[in-house]
């Protein structure tokens, strides 16, 4: 499975938002859904999907996909 595929599932989980409305643009501004609490159960969800653990410096500048596939990079993931 795809990591986008893997972040959809998750954003999914977490905010009850369609699949197929998160994409690479998605992130803390155009999703209302997201907010400071959600933001914490998103950071929980990633982790135990991906095996990672974030810092908290990492999970304060996690706010989109992009920054979660970034995220997850630096964590030695292979994004695909």
């Amino acid at each position: 499975m795809s990591t986008l595929k893997k972040i959809q599932e998750t954003f999914h989980e977490t905010f009850g938002v369609s699949i197929n409305s998160v994409n690479e643009n998605t992130d803390i501004h155009n999703l209302n859904e997201w907010d400071s609490l959600k933001h914490l159960q998103l950071i929980m969800n990633i982790e135990k999907k991906f095996s990672v653990k974030f810092e908290m410096a990492e999970i304060i500048l996690i706010n989109s996909v992009i920054g979660i596939k970034n995220a997850l990079e630096s964590k030695g993931k292979t994004i695909d």
